[in-house]
């Protein structure tokens, strides 16, 4: 399940949380990616209406942009990826 070609690691893991999944996406996936030095995890969580970014620093994650619910959302290592979440959130009428 989390072999990767030739052994390298993707640039950035993006996870979306599900009701059934939220501690086993934010702890143990974490920790995998950690491990495997994945530079960039993401945590969408469409319950909550929240991304959270982080980037790996000394082998560890540090948040690189707080779990926001409106306005624009923004990366600062990935500013052409900008998106209006008042779209991304949209629910179905």
């Amino acid at each position: 399940m989390y072999a990767l070609p030739e052994g390298r690691a993707p640039h950035l893991v993006a996870e979306i949380l599900s009701k059934w999944t939220r501690s086993k996406d934010r702890i143990r996936k974490r920790a995998i990616y950690e491990r495997m030095q994945v530079p960039h995890y993401w945590v969408v969580d469409p319950e909550d209406e929240a991304i959270e970014a982080y980037a790996l620093r000394n082998g560890a994650y540090v948040l690189r942009s707080p779990g926001l619910s409106e306005g624009e959302f923004v990366h600062p290592d990935f500013p052409e990826l900008a998106s209006d979440l008042a779209i991304l959130w949209k629910r179905p009428t």
